[in-house]
């Protein structure tokens, strides 16, 4: 980050944004996902940079770009989708790290789950990797959430997509948030975060696509922060996820203040460190312009 980006914003932002760019809307081919991702990382404000996100089918492709490309550079982190077949998703995860452990490194894995022997497959299949497993938001989560903390899996939340019905509501993602910090369970984001603040925004790259309202990731990382620490409850951080603008909204080197609720940067350092750990993002220049765009980055 440029040194005069507030500590606290730094902290918040810190390998933030997981990359995407095969997912929707973007929809990259692999040989631009590879390529773009590896310029990212040369770029200013690259500390907001994490993982390469690729599902467990496509690894080879992966491989493949980066090899034709030439790329120069210290094993990347990936964090890779299983899809259905989780067994399948071992054996090519195996195949991955036998061969290609200089191309990249996989740290993490994301799965789905709506019941609680999933979620015991997922952690007997892929002990000792990092497990984020995607539960549904729409009922009380706390059921799934004690499963991930028994089997020693992380959440994740679906916070968007290219289609309106894709997005939580305000009170099912305050809920989600609260319901995890109270597990004690990590999580991360995935889709719809664009954006810093809640707005409505076009929901494609298409010509003509239709808008709806997204959620913003800098309220939503904030708000992850007032959950673990217990100073806003479920319905006190609807509005704050609902934050339009940065009118009650501050950031400085000792921390961050929405309304009249403070938090100190090493509370944000330990959000970031111990609970809500990332995001996936289609796109990661989008989201730092609009920083740009509202002055918080230079």
């Amino acid at each position: 980050m440029n040194k005069t980006t507030p500590a606290a914003l730094e902290a918040l932002l810190s390998n933030l944004i997981d990359y995407a760019g095969l997912f929707p809307p973007a929809k990259l081919d692999m040989a631009d996902a590879v390529r773009t991702f590896a310029a990212h990382r040369l770029e200013p404000h690259a500390a907001a940079l994490g993982r390469f996100v690729v599902p467990a089918a496509r690894l080879n492709e992966l491989v493949e770009a980066h090899q034709t490309q030439g790329i120069e550079s210290p094993p990347w982190s990936l964090s890779v989708l299983t899809g259905d077949d989780l067994a399948l998703a071992r054996r090519r995860i195996d195949d991955f790290r036998a061969q290609h452990a200089t191309i990249a490194a996989i740290d993490a894995i994301e799965m789905r789950a709506d019941d609680a022997e999933t979620i015991a497959q997922g952690a007997k299949l892929f002990g000792g990797v990092e497990r984020f497993v995607e539960i549904p938001h729409q009922d009380d989560p706390l059921a799934l959430m004690t499963a991930l903390r028994e089997h020693g899996s992380l959440a994740k939340i679906r916070t968007g997509g290219i289609t309106a019905d894709a997005f939580p509501s305000s009170l099912e993602l305050a809920r989600f948030l609260t319901a995890a910090a109270r597990s004690g369970i990590a999580l991360k984001a995935t889709a719809g975060l664009h954006h810093p603040l809640c707005g409505r925004f076009r929901l494609t790259y298409e010509t003509g696509s239709a808008h709806g309202r997204m959620f913003g990731f800098l309220t939503v990382f904030l708000a992850a922060a007032f959950a673990r620490t217990g100073q806003l409850d479920t319905r006190e951080l609807v509005p704050l996820l609902e934050a339009k603008s940065t009118e009650e909204l501050a950031f400085d080197d000792e921390g961050a203040r929405w309304r009249d609720q403070a938090i100190h940067r090493d509370q944000i350092v330990a959000t970031r460190t111990h609970f809500a750990r990332s995001y996936g993002s289609c796109s990661f220049r989008e989201p730092i312009e609009d920083l740009q765009t509202l002055g918080l980055l230079p």
